[in-house]
């Protein structure tokens, strides 16, 4: 069997992003040199990018990988060895972008209410604010959990 061909991926600026590997001349695998939060793509994640990431109304996993593979589709290398590969890196696209979506409706518009009803929960079940916020936190994630099955695309 044949082994992986790489071929480096460069945004813009012609900085190494990532790599897309083939079997053959199938795209068969995307991985980004730089992590979703590290906004300015020098290597490290910042304590301001940190907060900046655990702010945000939308979650990051998978940016880098939707950024290495729409920025693959522009690399002749690629594209005229895997014709497919406009398609799926515009569907890897897709699906990040389906996923800020579904992450935005829950933080604007039930994670205030969710919070709050567990909130309320736990204080009737204990007067401990340890066992509160178990609680609460339980409460939260299995309403998170509920809104991602009902809402899984």
């Amino acid at each position: 069997m044949a082994g992986f061909d790489w071929v480096v991926v460069q945004d813009r600026s012609g900085r190494d992003i990532g790599v897309v590997g083939f079997i053959g001349d199938d795209a068969v695998a995307i991985g980004a040199f730089f992590d979703g939060r590290d906004a300015d793509k020098d290597g490290r994640v910042s304590v301001t990018e940190r907060v900046v990431a655990a702010v945000a109304p939308f979650g990051l996993d998978g940016s880098a990988i939707a950024e290495v593979a729409m920025q693959g589709r522009h690399n002749p290398l690629i594209v005229e060895r895997d014709p497919s590969f406009h398609r799926m890196s515009a569907n890897i696209f897709a699906g990040f972008a389906a996923n800020m979506a579904v992450d935005a409706v829950w933080s604007v518009y039930f994670k205030r209410g969710v919070r709050a009803a567990g909130t309320g929960v736990a204080k009737v079940v204990t007067d401990n604010m340890v066992k509160q916020m178990v609680i609460r936190k339980g409460f939260e994630r299995v309403a998170r959990e509920g809104f991602d099955r009902a809402t899984a695309l």
